[in-house]
């Protein structure tokens, strides 16, 4: 009786494996702060902080705040698959009241201390702004 459960322990071990997106260990779970820098298509440049959380399942949620030379904030969804994060970002720019969307994707390097992708305009209430902005984050 004691072998058999030796052995039904070391099979569901086995059928453990790795660990996936958001599980503990995931050497690409986004989880943290992060200083950002965004560029956008029109030549515009901001500093960023991200505050990330990669959830069970490896959905990613959190906020953005830029404060210089202007106040924006949003929200930080997505989902990580592999090393990478497919992301949507909306933002609010309080002084102008208008704010919009992105998505996109960002790589995330071995360790989830940095990331870097692009991610395309879905909806600006501000007009005029960019169409694509590139972001990196590092700690």
């Amino acid at each position: 009786m004691k072998a058999r459960f030796m052995i039904l322990a070391l099979a569901l071990g086995a059928c453990a494996g790795a660990p996936g997106p958001g599980d503990a260990g995931y050497e690409y779970n986004l989880n943290g702060s992060y200083v950002g820098d965004v560029s956008a298509d029109d030549g515009s440049f901001f500093a960023a902080t991200f505050e990330l959380e990669t959830l069970p399942g490896g959905s990613v949620v959190g906020t953005m705040s830029i404060t210089d030379p202007i106040a924006i904030v949003g929200d930080v969804t997505g989902t990580i698959i592999g090393a990478e994060a497919a992301l949507d970002m909306t933002y609010e720019i309080s002084d102008q009241n208008c704010g919009g969307s992105f998505t996109g994707s960002a790589v995330i390097d071995a360790g989830g201390d940095s990331a870097a992708g692009s991610l395309d305009v879905v909806e600006d209430s501000c007009g005029g702004g960019p169409t694509a902005i590139t972001v990196t984050l590092g700690r």
